[in-house]
C-alpha cells in the first residue's frame, strides 16, 4: 500500500508511492468544473501518483412561500486518486497519460450522496523556467 525508498529502477506500485530521487511536483489549476484545484505527484517517472483535492462554489436561488429568497452558495468538494505516466521530450516537453477515480460530494444540504466516476486524460506540458511549467488538455 506504501511505497518509500531512495531509487528505483522499476515502477514503485501502490496507494502512495514516495521515491527520494524521483519524481515530485505540486500542480494548482482551475477548470469549468473545479474553480480551484491543488494536487501533489510523487514516484517515478514510469509511473506515479496523484492526489488532488478540488472545489467548487456555485450560486442559487432559492423559492420558499413563492418568494425568490436571496441568493444562497453551494459547495462541491472533490477527491481524485490518479495514476499516471509521462514521457520526456527534451528538457522542456512532457506528455502525460494519466487515469483516475474521483469522489465527488456536495458539502451543504441534505444531498449524502458521494458520486464516483472515472476517466482517462492526456496531458501535455511545458517548462517555462526552472520548476514553472505550463499544462494543457484537450477537451
Amino acid at each position: 500500500m506504501v511505497n518509500v525508498c531512495d531509487t528505483t529502477s522499476k515502477a514503485p506500485i501502490g496507494l502512495l508511492s514516495y521515491v527520494q530521487q524521483g519524481y515530485h511536483r505540486v500542480e494548482v489549476g482551475a477548470s469549468e468544473s473545479l474553480f480551484v484545484t491543488l494536487g501533489a505527484k510523487t514516484g517515478v517517472h514510469a509511473f506515479y501518483n496523484i492526489f488532488q483535492l478540488g472545489l467548487r462554489w456555485d450560486v442559487v436561488e432559492q423559492t420558499m412561500d413563492g418568494q425568490t429568497q436571496e441568493a444562497a452558495y453551494t459547495t462541491w468538494a472533490k477527491i481524485r486518486l490518479w495514476l499516471g505516466n509521462c514521457c520526456t521530450f527534451g528538457e522542456t516537453y512532457l506528455i502525460e497519460y494519466r487515469s483516475d477515480s474521483l469522489a465527488r460530494k456536495r458539502a451543504q444540504g441534505m444531498d449524502k450522496r458521494i458520486e464516483l466516476d472515472g476517466q482517462l486524460k492526456c496531458t501535455f506540458d511545458y517548462q517555462t523556467a526552472g520548476r514553472l511549467s505550463i499544462y494543457g488538455t484537450p477537451v
